[in-house]
This record gives C-alpha cells, structure tokens and sequence, in this order.
C-alpha cells in the first residue's frame, strides 16, 4: 500500500472519539441514551446516576497511589479501558432483555450514556503508558503528526523528509 499504511488504520481513525462528525454522533447517542434511560428509571434514578458514573471508578483507582489521572499509573489502565469499552453496556443491555429487567435497562443506558459523552469529548481508551489517545485531528491541527500515534506513525523533521540526492 503507498505510505506503508495498513487497512485496519481506517477502522482505527474512524472511531468516533477521533473525529468531529463522530464526536457529534457519540454526544447524540450520549443524550439520548441518557434520556431514555430517565424516562425509565426516573430522573432520580440511583441505578441510572451510579451506572452513569461507575465507569470512572478506574480514574479513582488508579489516582489513589498517583497524584494525577494524566497519565493514569499502568495498573489502572486496564480496568479503565475495560471499563470504557461498549461492550460492558451491551452485555447489560443483553442480560436485561433476556430477564426483562428494567434496572438492568437503565444500568445499560446509563452506562452507554457516559461511554458516549466520553467519546463527544474526545477521550477513548489509555495508551498502554496510561496516556490519553488524543483525536486525530488535534494531531494534525499542531502540525506534529500526520498520523495518530497509536498507529505506528512518528514526526518526521524536516531533514528527514528529504530524499538524498
């Protein structure tokens, strides 16, 4: 392929915390998730509020022997990116329909909601380091990368850029 890019790294920039139209997507799936959630469980819902929150408990984790969550320490990478993941709200969701459980629906619903506020704000899953995994587009904006870092890519200076001659 030209520029020894691969196919996945497609699949990997069009995740929605990494671009704006996605962004936007994310924060409307956010609000509705949020939204139905109430209508089910009530505005006052504790199901709704503490599964709403429950996953940054990560961030508590690993701050507890860190004084920042930026970049969280390396042993709270995995609970948070595990707990950041789509699939914990979709295991719910499944779990709810098949015992027609309505706290579970609202579990699920809140749980989506933050992932999805997350995603319009632009955080997804730490680096293996702890570091947040920033958009594409602040990449390019600062002129440093022209590929994400996740991907493989590297600055390249100026020297490096001319070809011998």
């Amino acid at each position: 392929m030209k520029g020894g890019g691969d196919r996945s790294r497609g699949r990997i920039d069009g995740w929605t915390y990494r671009a704006p139209a996605g962004r936007a997507l994310s924060g409307a799936v956010g609000l509705a998730a949020l939204s139905a959630g109430a209508r089910l469980g009530g505005a006052r819902s504790r199901v709704l509020w503490t599964c709403a929150v429950l996953p940054d408990a990560a961030l508590l984790y690993g701050i507890a022997s860190a004084p920042t969550f930026d970049p969280l320490p390396r042993h709270a990478v995995l609970p948070y990116n595990l707990l950041h993941n789509v699939g914990v709200p979709a295991l719910l969701y499944g779990t709810a329909t098949l015992l027609r459980s309505r706290p579970l629906t609202v579990a699920a619903l809140g749980w989506l909601a933050h992932i999805a506020i997350d995603h319009a704000s632009g955080y997804g899953p730490r680096a293996p380091d702890g570091s947040r995994t920033l958009p594409l587009s602040l990449f390019r904006r600062a002129g440093r990368l022209t590929r994400h870092p996740a991907a493989g890519a590297r600055a390249a200076s100026p020297a490096a850029r001319r070809r011998p001659g």
